[in-house]
């Protein structure tokens, strides 16, 4: 009785299959895998890639050898490429997603299995959740008394000139003598004006840091997005792509920051150097200075001028949150607070 309960259980619990097989390799848009001929595996055989119990992609065969077979992707269930390594099911097990339906058809996707769309958006997505900005601001009053002097000297000159000229044309005809003077009188009236408004007008100066906290995470959607807009070939060439940016932006032990100052105002701006108006906050109060920066951040900016610059800071060991000093900036301080 024992023998037959236990039988009768072992043929209702469901039955956990093996892997059909595995991806051996990717070579651009054809995926290797370890079946073939000798597994009875024909072309046009169809294969769902499983990744840590997510369907991956469909692949269709289209070469078979002995002991291995290739495939390109027939249907994207993912943004995730085909690496070596993944496993097989054969097609029509495809597990129902999370909510109970089918994998959609897939968008067009490049040779590296990544839309131009998908990556574009979720760079821009994670650029914005990475993205603080701040506008300082001066005021500077033109009404002084060394300009209010300079206008008043300049005014008297402009009627001496005035008189000189209306003198020296005493012997010209009434009519013409008259015209001439009325019209250097309206003239001189305009220029005064306007030069009382450029004197005399309060002046603002502004300008707008944007800084952008780069990290891993960020650069790997910008390495995908870049990745996708070559369109690359292999996991190989993406994985080469990203470690020559981590390289560059010195992310391995670094913070590094990306810097965009815009002159919104009416006055030129100098932040130079630059390094003296950006710290990053270190237990007990203390400062990290930058290691290194770009020369271009050492500039005056025009109105309507801007520079984008990196600034790299050593990172701070056993600390989650970063505080982001700009001091100095018109007497001014801004804080931003970034996660790690």
């Amino acid at each position: 009785m024992r023998r037959l309960f236990i039988a009768f259980l072992l043929a209702t619990l469901p039955v956990l299959a093996a892997p059909a097989g595995f991806v051996v390799r990717v070579e651009g848009t054809r995926i290797v895998i370890n079946r073939g001929l000798m597994d009875s595996v024909k072309v046009g055989d169809r294969f769902v890639v499983l990744r840590m119990g997510r369907n991956i992609a469909e692949l269709v065969v289209q070469n078979v050898n002995q002991q291995e077979s290739q495939a390109i992707v027939s249907q994207l269930y993912s943004q995730e490429p085909v690496l070596a390594g993944d496993a097989l099911t054969l097609g029509g097990e495809v597990t129902p997603q999370a909510n109970g339906t089918r994998p959609s058809t897939p968008k067009a996707v490049t040779p590296l299995q990544l839309t131009m769309q998908q990556t574009q958006e979720e760079y821009q997505e994670m650029l914005k959740s990475r993205t603080q900005s701040q506008e300082f601001q001066q005021k500077w009053s033109g009404k002084t008394d060394q300009n209010a002097e300079a206008f008043n000297t300049q005014s008297g000159l402009n009627m001496l000139d005035s008189l000189a000229f209306s003198l020296w044309a005493g012997g010209s005809s009434w009519w013409w003598n008259t015209a001439d003077t009325l019209t250097r009188t309206a003239s001189q009236a305009y220029w005064s004006h306007n030069m009382r408004e450029r004197m005399m007008r309060d002046y603002v100066a502004r300008i707008q840091i944007e800084v952008i906290h780069w990290d891993n995470e960020l650069l790997e959607s910008y390495a995908k997005m870049q990745a996708a807009q070559q369109g690359m070939t292999s996991v190989e060439e993406l994985n080469a792509l990203r470690q020559q940016m981590q390289r560059e932006k010195r992310l391995d032990q670094n913070d590094v920051f990306q810097v965009r100052m815009q002159n919104v105002g009416e006055l030129n701006v100098e932040m130079s150097p630059f390094h003296w108006h950006m710290f990053l906050s270190a237990p007990d109060d203390k400062r990290v200075v930058a290691t290194h920066y770009d020369q271009v951040l050492d500039r005056k900016l025009a109105p309507k001028q801007e520079v984008t610059g990196f600034i790299t800071f050593p990172r701070v060991p056993s600390q989650e949150n970063m505080k982001v000093f700009l001091e100095d900036v018109y007497g001014d301080r801004g804080e931003f607070s970034f996660s790690r």
